[in-house]
């Protein structure tokens, strides 16, 4: 197993700040990519990946958005099985930025999910371990669209049409006080 020496580590981070990719950093350090993943981890910075970044920023945007709206919310650390925690609720946020040309937008929610670059798979049961899941569009640093749907509604793969007055989630969109009541103790 290699040792990273502390001026090792300060290098991780500061190529992770220059918005260098795993296996970049992995390269121009000469470590193993695990060994990158692990040191950033322990300082819970994940991968600069487009769709992690977005991701992030989509779960950031909610978090703020229901602060704003005085709800109390906890950010979940990385690998949890849901990202935020909010008055009690487990929700997982699902972000996109692409509209699709046919005006919509889709999210893809698999039970069994790979990780970056399909190294191993892990096993995701949204309906066992959230509450919600919310989905966001953002577009320019904004939230769009936000759909607030029960778990109970998952599927692996949720196409949505924001102006169709068919939407089967129509009921769900900006629907904050899903996530405003607290749920009843079991």
């Amino acid at each position: 197993m290699s040792k990273i020496r502390k001026s090792s580590q300060q290098e991780v981070v500061a190529a992770h700040m220059q918005g260098f990719l795993h296996y970049e950093i992995a390269g121009l350090l000469g470590i193993s990519v695990s060994t990158v993943k692990r040191r950033l981890s322990g300082l819970n910075l994940t991968s600069n990946h487009r769709s992690n970044r977005l991701g992030k920023e989509g779960e950031a945007l909610m978090a703020a958005t229901l602060r704003s709206k005085g709800v109390a919310v906890e950010t979940m650390p990385n690998g949890h099985p849901f990202d935020l925690l909010v008055a009690g609720w487990r929700v997982d946020v699902k972000t996109t930025g692409t509209l699709l040309d046919d005006g919509g937008f889709k999210f893809w929610l698999p039970n069994v999910r790979p990780s970056f670059r399909a190294a191993y798979r892990y096993p995701k049961n949204y309906q066992r371990d959230t509450d919600f899941i919310v989905l966001t569009f953002l577009q320019g640093g904004d939230l769009l669209y936000t759909y607030v749907v029960p778990a109970q509604f998952w599927k692996p793969s949720i196409r949505i049409h924001p102006a169709s007055l068919f939407e089967p989630l129509r009921e769900y969109r900006d629907a904050w006080a899903l996530l405003e009541a607290r749920p009843a103790a079991a």
